[in-house]
């Protein structure tokens, strides 16, 4: 199996976000209301892989577990709007609409969600 990971200086963005051959299952939890963009996105895949994503004011916090086996690492950054950016401020790396919050990676999208 080939997993696909970026990283954008020095953070690595595959916490938002893994590509496994390009195919998924997203799973849902429940949160806040959909008009806010507070609240935790989840993406999961078989074989152990859990992107989760927690969005509060200005700032996001992220984990991200690649196998069953795998010890899971931890992302955060700054949100703007509905727009999520790297702890520098500088590099967009997603964005939310509604209960989605969608990024890219390699050319493909994911979404994540609440």
């Amino acid at each position: 199996m080939r997993i696909a990971r970026a990283t954008i200086t020095g953070l690595t963005i595959g916490l938002v976000i893994l590509v496994s051959n390009g195919c998924g299952e997203s799973s849902s939890s429940s949160s806040s209301s959909s008009s806010s963009p507070n609240g935790t996105y989840t993406y999961t895949e078989s074989g152990g892989v859990e992107n989760t994503i927690t969005v509060n004011g200005t700032s996001w916090v992220g984990t991200m577990k690649l196998c069953d086996y795998c010890d899971k690492s931890y992302e955060s950054g700054t949100v703007k709007g509905n727009n999520l950016f790297d702890s520098s401020g500088m590099v967009k790396i997603g964005s939310i609409s509604g209960s989605s919050l969608s990024t890219s990676l390699g050319g493909s999208s994911v979404t994540l969600r609440k």
